[in-house]
């Protein structure tokens, strides 16, 4: 039982690496589109 757990506990961290390098890049890009939405997006503040 400890032995499954065990390996399962590795597997996670290595799907855990993967999915925290999905999550910076996915933040990344939010960063990034937000950066450009506000520098576009004082034009469109005004008219709405």
């Amino acid at each position: 039982m400890f032995l499954i757990l065990g390996k399962n506990i590795f597997s996670f961290t290595d799907f855990q690496k993967i999915g925290l390098g999905v999550i910076l890049i996915a933040y990344g890009t939010f960063r990034t589109y937000s950066s450009i939405k506000k520098l576009l997006g004082k034009e469109e503040e005004n008219e709405s």
